[in-house]
């Protein structure tokens, strides 16, 4: 039997090393959380395969709570091709994130 390979007292934890590369390579500040949050779930459970709706839907979730009223928390079809756009440096910075399995 393999035993558990357990993470050692100050080392960072895969979740961690997520939201670090997130916070590298995009231009969100430490401070917004929860955001850099959603985006390392989506790096999680959607490797290499993030689309620019995907960001869209979790920005959404994160801006609800700041702002319900925002004008762009809508559908992402129905947002302008320009608006659509924003989210395209997101969505490939998520993309390079390859996270590691043991």
């Amino acid at each position: 039997m393999s035993k558990n390979k357990e993470k050692q007292e100050g080392e960072k934890n895969y979740v961690e090393l997520i939201r670090q590369e997130v916070i590298e390579k995009t231009d969100l500040r430490s401070e917004e959380r929860q955001l850099i949050d959603l985006y390392s779930l989506l790096a999680l459970i959607k490797p290499g395969q993030v689309t620019m709706k995907d960001v869209h839907d979790a920005w959404s979730v994160w801006m609800n709570n700041k702002n319900p009223e925002h004008k762009s928390l809508i559908y992402f079809e129905r947002l302008t091709k320009e608006v659509q756009l924003l989210d395209r440096e997101y969505m490939e910075a998520i993309n390079l994130i390859k996270p590691k399995q043991p």
